[in-house]
């Protein structure tokens, strides 16, 4: 809050702009991790998922690189086998309707 009302003043203080300098130097890492730790392992799990390297997930990091990524993993042939599903059983044709004598 003190920080909030240090943004409204005319007049900054060169102590209180350093200890905001220092709040945010010790705030922004901890962000940072926190952002990596919540997109990471999802990518891990689709790479590998996929059949690629899931260390690939670290090219997710780095700017523009995650776009070529995305798309060459979006449109390349994944090296996994589909499961089958598991409630679904493929029919057998339908046999033609019998054929009767026509009646007089």
């Amino acid at each position: 809050m003190q920080y909030l009302a240090f943004l409204l003043q005319n007049e900054t203080d060169p102590a209180m702009v350093q200890h905001a300098a220092m709040a945010m130097l010790a705030i922004i890492p901890i962000l940072i991790l926190v952002a990596l730790a919540a997109v990471l392992p999802p990518y891990w799990m689709i790479f590998k998922k996929a059949g690629f390297s899931p260390w690939l997930c670290l090219l997710m990091i780095l700017p523009l690189v995650n776009i070529i990524t995305l798309w060459v993993i979006a449109f390349s042939t994944w090296k996994v086998v589909p499961a089958p599903q598991v409630g679904w059983q493929p029919q057998p044709p339908y046999a033609p309707p019998p054929q009767y004598p026509p009646q007089a």
